[in-house]
């Protein structure tokens, strides 16, 4: 099944830890390319375990999700999230020094309007740091997993790098990464804002 809009997944609010160690070496990753401090909007950020993570190592992190339980949740742990929705994004125009989202492009009905939007925010010259998984649609809804809510498949970095270069991203890194999920594979794209 696929949803209209992510407002309406369903989701279970906890704290997962076995996503979070998933979190943990991609925020590694995003250290490597991104020094602090630096201004830093997680997009899609779910629960906010990534905010905590990015505030601790010395950025100024401010985490988006369109869950409002997820955006409850990390509000009750002290950690600065928003609602906010990248189709129609009301986080400020060139604020931010970088957008470090895992997992969320994927969940957004337009690719475009959601990488249109993460260079709208962030400084010209400034970081998108991304990561999703690669897979077809097929591959995705044969695997047992609650919602299937994803709105957009890549299977490979290609077609993800067309989207990329039309809305004038230039990539600085593309490449496989860690497997997220036990048939599947994970995508890093950094691409540098014009």
């Amino acid at each position: 099944m696929m949803y209209n809009d992510n407002r309406d997944v369903p989701v279970k609010i906890k704290e997962c830890v076995r996503y979070h160690e998933r979190i943990e070496s991609t925020v590694k990753a995003f250290r490597k390319r991104v020094k602090a401090p630096a201004r830093v909007a997680d997009i899609g950020c779910r629960d906010g375990y990534s905010v905590k993570l990015l505030k601790k190592k010395g950025y100024s992190v401010i985490g988006t999700d369109i869950v409002q339980g997820f955006v409850d949740h990390a509000q009750e742990r002290g950690r600065k999230v928003v609602w906010d929705d990248m189709m129609e994004c009301d986080l400020p125009s060139e604020w931010f020094d970088a957008v470090f989202s895992r997992h969320c492009v994927e969940h957004c009905r337009d690719t475009r309007v959601f990488l249109e939007q993460c260079i709208r925010i962030t400084k010209p010259g400034g970081i998108v740091f991304l990561t999703f998984p690669l897979e077809t649609k097929e591959a995705f809804g044969a695997r047992d997993f609650p919602g299937k809510n994803h709105m957009v498949y890549f299977a490979e970095a290609p077609d993800f790098l067309k989207v990329s270069e039309q809305v004038g991203l230039e990539t600085v890194f593309c490449g496989k990464c860690a497997k997220i999920i036990p048939d599947g594979e994970e995508l890093l794209y950094i691409g540098r804002c014009p």
